[in-house]
């Protein structure tokens, strides 16, 4: 484990900054209206996989991430995140998925990912 992983935040209530994400997110949290889905955007070094993963840790969910510029197919879409949305987890009520950039998604994996969403 690196140092950055050593000192990563593990709750929402951690996380130093970015209060104008982590607040409306832990209110949400409290009052049971979480969103279906999240969009986070910004610098290299914000804090968006950090805070995806503390929501994960207050949701008790799978959380399954693409790189979606490295990995960003049909088939990769389609295996990883319709296949396994289908089923609900034997380990965790709930799941997240990280999609990485997501613009550099095929246009046949974007259609399937927005199939999934609707």
């Amino acid at each position: 484990m690196n140092l950055a992983e050593s000192l990563r935040p593990l709750t929402l209530s951690d996380v130093i900054g970015n209060t104008h994400i982590t607040k409306p997110l832990l209110k949400q949290l409290e009052t049971g209206t979480l969103s279906q889905s999240l969009l986070l955007h910004g610098s290299f070094g914000t804090g968006k996989t950090t805070i995806v993963r503390c929501l994960a840790t207050a949701l008790n969910a799978d959380v399954t991430e693409l790189d979606c510029g490295s990995d960003g197919g049909i088939d990769k879409i389609r295996s990883l995140v319709v296949d396994s949305s289908r089923y609900s987890s034997l380990v965790a009520p709930k799941k997240l998925f990280v999609l990485d950039e997501v613009h550099q998604l095929s246009a046949a994996a974007f259609t399937a990912l927005l199939k999934t969403l609707s």
